[in-house]
Formats: C-alpha cells, structure tokens, sequence
C-alpha cells in the first residue's frame, strides 16, 4: 500500500495533516521528560496498517516493547507484526484490550494515543475507560483523533488542542482533572467492569 493510498476503511494516514497531528503527539509525549523517562515510558495506541507512530516512538527514545498496539483486523495485525516483530501487539479491539488489560491488573501507561477509524461519539466509553489507565502523575498524556475530523484545519485545532490542555494548564490541576475522571471511572486505581461504564 502506498503512503497515500487509502485502505478499506477510507482512512489516510500518512497525509500531510495527519504527519502534523503525528508530530504533535510526539512533542506533548515527550515534552519535559528525560532520556531515562521516555526509556521506561508506557504508551498504549491504536497503529493501524503502517503503524506509522513506530518511528516517532523510536526517535523519541522510547522503547518498542514499552508500546502497546491494539488492532482487530486479522491481515493489518500480520503487517505490523512482520514490520515491527518488536512490539507488542493486542489481536483484539480497544474495548477487548481494556476489558483485558482491567482483568490482568496490567501498568498503566504514560501515554495513550487513540487514533479511531470512526466517529467520536462511537467510541465514548472507551476513551473514558481508557483514560483511567494513565498513570497518575505529572506528564501524562492523551490524546483522541477520528476519521470524522480529518479534514487538515480540523486536525491542526485538535492536536493543538491537546497540546495546549497538557502544557497550559498548571501540573496540579492537570493532575486534577486525570485524578477526577480517574476516581470516577477507576475507583480505588481500577477501571470498573467496562460494561458499566
């Protein structure tokens, strides 16, 4: 598949914009940290068919086997296996992996990146259950992008956006809001049953 080539989905993902967006993320992910801490961060995201987020792990300093992908499609999985045999890689969809991830009382990560292939409202409960698996200090980060909003102006707003609510707000009411939406979705540092959610 070529670089612009777009998918079954209808998605494009090495597009100008979404190389902005990419490139946004990977400047709020390690924005602050030390060598040292990008070398242990956890991050968990969605790769899709060229996991083109790889790279920019990589430059950041952060290890592939600290990253997890998730992805349910069978043939997409084998790509980014046999591109990034490395990282580990969940053959599941987000919701599975976060029912999974809840079971096994799993670490939880310093970054989480969900870059969905559909509209925002459909995947509502699984960004809030998804959030309660940040670690709770100063420097995490999330992040949400949908096929919906792809358009280049959209984009930019958004991964701005992101960028601004991470670095303008003061750390302790950053830490703030991860903590509120944290208790309510995770008491006692657990996600709840994702199908209460």
């Amino acid at each position: 598949m070529s670089d612009l080539e777009i998918p079954a989905t209808g998605a494009r993902y090495n597009t100008p914009a979404k190389k902005t967006v990419r490139d946004h993320w990977m400047t709020l992910l390690g924005n602050g940290k030390t060598k040292d801490q990008l070398d242990v961060s956890r991050v968990l995201f969605l790769p899709g068919p060229q996991a083109l987020e790889c790279t920019g792990y990589a430059t950041l300093g952060i290890a592939l086997r600290n990253c997890q992908g998730v992805e349910r499609d069978s043939a997409i999985a084998d790509s980014i296996v046999s591109t990034y045999p490395k990282l580990p890689l969940a053959r599941m969809s987000m919701q599975q992996y976060l029912a999974f991830h809840e079971l096994k009382r799993g670490d939880p990560f310093d970054g989480i990146w969900l870059d969905y292939d559909g509209k925002f409202h459909t995947y509502r409960d699984e960004m809030i259950a998804a959030i309660a698996l940040l670690r709770q200090k100063n420097g995490t980060c999330f992040g949400v992008t949908t096929y919906l909003g792809r358009d280049r102006d959209t984009i930019i707003e958004t991964g701005v956006a992101i960028s601004l609510l991470r670095s303008c707000l003061k750390p302790a009411f950053f830490q703030r809001l991860v903590d509120t939406i944290s208790d309510q979705y995770a008491p006692n540092g657990r996600p709840t049953d994702i199908r209460d959610l």
